[in-house]
């Protein structure tokens, strides 16, 4: 299922325009993700750090794109919404359909252990979270410049 919503996210994503809207879908999708992690090592602490930087990192480019598309409009789109509830039946079908191959692959997965996580398969999440956290560092301090950036005091 949780698969299911994480594909589902993924494709309303493509049709997303406004930037807070574009950030709420990656925050759901993030949500998503961090419970598949948590599902897989049995141990949510993990998944629990990558969804704390992850939110740290939505606030800042949050602060960033408020500050600079402050004055757009944000309206739903009711062919989004067509979709979404279009979406919803499938999911609940496929959930249904697929379940079975699913559960047999959850119980070898489950079997991983905390040890394993820097191996092979996760290293590479792991050097794209410290890659996202050095870059999100580095733009935070470049906002924040009194001079320059975005957040400076307008008089």
């Amino acid at each position: 299922m949780i698969e299911l919503m994480i594909f589902t996210t993924s494709a309303i994503f493509m049709l997303m325009k406004h930037p807070i809207s574009i950030s709420m879908m990656i925050l759901v999708q993030t949500i998503f993700i961090a419970l598949k992690i948590g599902t897989m090592i049995k141990s949510f602490w993990f998944s629990y750090i990558l969804f704390l930087v992850m939110v740290g990192g939505m606030l800042v480019l949050f602060l960033y794109m408020t500050n600079v598309a402050s004055n757009e409009k944000f309206n739903l789109s009711n062919k989004l919404m067509m979709i979404m509830i279009m979406m919803l039946p499938m999911m609940m079908l496929m959930n249904l359909l697929l379940q079975q191959p699913f559960n047999i692959i959850e119980q070898k997965i489950n079997k991983m252990m905390i040890n394993k996580l820097f191996n092979q398969p996760f290293n590479m999440i792991i050097m794209m979270l410290m890659i996202y956290l050095l870059i999100t560092m580095i733009m935070t301090v470049k906002m924040t410049e009194l001079s320059k950036g975005p957040l400076r005091m307008k008089n």
